[in-house]
């Protein structure tokens, strides 16, 4: 019997519902951490923005960029380490990796003014490899599509857009190399999904 791995986020969020109510677990939504009350080295509770207070013998912070951790005053660090903090030769600011790279040289500077571009800077130019720095990833969210008709939101420019702040990636994409083979595969990563759905991830130069 052949075993689908993949699924919808309709599939996913149904399936993940179905495994709390196994467990017998509730999950409080929409609930945005405020503050933190410790009891010495422990945290006794935590209140959140809807003005509820939940206490426990043991909190784990599972959030994206360690909210609950920081705000219980836990010591922590971000960027990337120097090569030489632990001697590590793939340590640090890199000078090429084989992903998520403008595969070619793309002009980087605005000839009018004389200035780089929209999301380059001139620190990130003279960047040297090995070195460290306070940098994070890019964020990344995953994007479902559908070939249902009956079943699509039309994508429409979102508020506040700027097309100058993609100067970078129109000039990469009228580039000899990319415009001789033209797709989106140059851009985004689509997998396909059930039901004529896909998953769509970052690719190339650009975060989704």
């Amino acid at each position: 019997e052949t075993v689908d791995w993949l699924c919808g986020a309709v599939q996913a969020t149904h399936f993940q519902k179905e495994l709390r109510c196994y467990a017998n677990v509730t999950v409080e939504m929409n609930e945005l951490l405020v503050n933190v009350t410790m009891d010495k080295t422990s945290i006794a509770s935590i209140a959140t923005s809807n003005g509820n207070v939940f206490s426990s013998v043991v909190f784990i912070d599972a959030t994206y960029e360690g909210d609950l951790m920081a705000m219980a005053g836990v010591k922590y660090t971000y960027g990337r380490e120097g090569v030489a903090q632990y001697n590590e030769s793939l340590a640090g600011q890199q000078l090429y990796s084989p992903l998520n790279q403008f595969y070619i040289s793309v002009d980087p500077i605005d000839h009018a003014t004389d200035t780089p571009l929209n999301f380059v800077s001139a620190a990130d130019a003279a960047s040297t490899p090995g070195e460290a720095d306070k940098k994070v990833s890019a964020y990344n969210l995953r994007l479902c599509l559908t070939r249902n008709a009956s079943n699509r939101v039309d994508i429409t420019e979102p508020e506040g857009y700027a097309p100058e702040d993609w100067e970078l990636v129109r000039r990469y994409a009228l580039s000899p190399l990319i415009a001789s083979k033209p797709g989106v595969s140059h851009f985004l990563g689509i997998g396909s999904l059930p039901n004529g759905k896909s998953d769509t991830n970052n690719a190339g130069p650009m975060s989704t």
